[in-house]
């Protein structure tokens, strides 16, 4: 039989550590023309398919190539736990 009538708490509890919540998150881009040329927030990245980490926020994406319609979007970038 088990005694449940007594119980003491340790001297010094344990305290857990409470995580942050993430503030980067992955943008990855692909493109259906090879290529293209990305820029974000006017900064310069390179030919498509790329993944990139990046701050959370509010982005200016556009992926461009010669010969074809610039494709411009506004994207938010949240990363979900």
């Amino acid at each position: 039989m088990v005694d449940t009538t007594s119980f003491t708490l340790p001297e010094s509890p344990e305290v857990l550590a409470v995580a942050e919540p993430p503030t980067r998150a992955l943008l990855v881009l692909r493109s259906n023309v090879v290529a293209g040329q990305l820029t974000i927030n006017g900064k310069e990245y390179g030919a498509t398919r790329l993944d990139l980490d990046l701050e959370q926020g509010q982005y200016d994406v556009t992926i461009s190539k010669p010969g074809f319609k610039p494709s411009v979007t506004e994207s938010p970038l949240i990363r979900f736990a």
